[in-house]
């Protein structure tokens, strides 16, 4: 069997339907599409058993209670029985073409992982494709791979490494996708014209961004990513794009109403600042904010970045070669490498 589909399901039943049709069309035929229900409380279970019926290749596993993303995708995995391994949500959609080009990527370029492109709807129906346009410009450094479910991974690969999801409800999937980079090596193929359609939700969508209660996972999950930067040998670009990359995520602290919690962050960013590497070759020891998470100050840091309306920072290699540049405002994110607009987030 080629490929195994993984499908973690909990209360989608609005929206199940045209998932599980988007894979029963696929053009690749030997597959398999593992769909876990996590406990749902809505019709979930129940369509999927339809489904399991109608088509031979859906395996319908159940959690006997919910159990998160993270467990439903790792039991996926511990029943794979594919070559490779490829994530799917329930919400989501994919062109019909999608996992045979994939599949026939990765198995021409023997690498490791193979990824497709991705599609952002908004709730409004606009659509934002991303802005990779050759296999060159992804490869620039692998690191620059933000999305897990537009690739498949041979199964023996993740199995070798230990690749799971951490018991996370944020971010989860960026320690994984991080896992993957670092774990790489080969190079990551680029499948240019069929789409990965990721669906926002209106009640995924949070005013202000930074749901309280997530807060502190959301921490764990990024000092995760740096502590598995910190113990693997990758270059200083890699590094920066990655590690650095996700460290200013927590820029968003300025989104948090609560003082406690606002300071709750900088706090963890003072004290996750310390143990990176590289800090001198960024160009910016100078800047307010680069003083005061190197003098453990917290509430330096909450003021240096509620000034700052619009955040603009180009890091240099060596002091002279502009390499990588990060703007941040409360409704977007721009990265871009080598003057290359590499990854764009739309937040409203």
């Amino acid at each position: 069997m080629k490929l195994s589909v993984i499908v973690p399901c909990y209360n989608v039943a609005p929206y199940l339907e045209r998932g599980l049709r988007s894979l029963s069309n696929q053009t690749l035929r030997d597959f398999e599409i593992i769909c876990i229900d996590d406990a749902s409380k809505d019709e979930t279970l129940e369509i999927l058993r339809v489904w399991e019926k109608r088509d031979l290749r859906i395996r319908v596993l159940t959690n006997k209670k919910n159990m998160g993303v993270a467990a439903s995708r790792n039991r996926g995995i511990a029943n794979a029985n594919g070559e490779y391994i490829g994530f799917m949500d329930p919400d989501d959609y994919v062109d019909n073409d999608f996992f045979e080009r994939l599949v026939n990527t990765a198995d021409s370029h023997k690498s490791q992982a193979a990824c497709g492109q991705l599609c952002v709807i908004e709730v409004t129906g606009k659509k934002h494709k991303d802005p990779y346009r050759s296999v060159t410009e992804l490869q620039k450094t692998l690191h620059n791979f933000k999305y897990h479910y537009t690739a498949i991974y041979r199964r023996d690969f993740i199995k070798t490494h230990n690749i799971l999801y951490p018991k996370l409800s944020i971010n989860e999937d960026s320690v994984f996708e991080t896992m993957v980079k670092c774990a790489m090596t080969t190079n990551l193929p680029l499948v240019r014209g069929t789409y990965y359609y990721y669906c926002r939700r209106l009640e995924s969508l949070n005013a202000d961004f930074w749901p309280e209660n997530k807060i502190r996972e959301s921490i764990i999950g990024i000092e995760m990513i740096i502590d598995i930067y910190n113990n693997t040998r990758v270059n200083m670009r890699d590094y920066i794009c990655g590690a650095y990359g996700y460290f200013n995520y927590l820029r968003d602290v300025t989104l948090i109403k609560n003082t406690k919690t606002k300071l709750f962050v900088a706090e963890n960013m003072c004290r996750i600042f310390k143990k990176m590497k590289y800090k001198q070759k960024l160009g910016t020891e100078n800047t307010p904010l680069y003083k005061a998470l190197l003098n453990d100050d917290p509430n330096g840091v909450i003021d240096v970045i509620n000034a700052q309306k619009w955040y603009s920072r180009t890091y240099k290699l060596f002091g002279f070669i502009k390499f990588l540049t990060v703007a941040f405002t409360r409704t977007r994110r721009d990265i871009r490498i080598f003057g290359i607009l590499i990854y764009r987030m739309n937040l409203t």
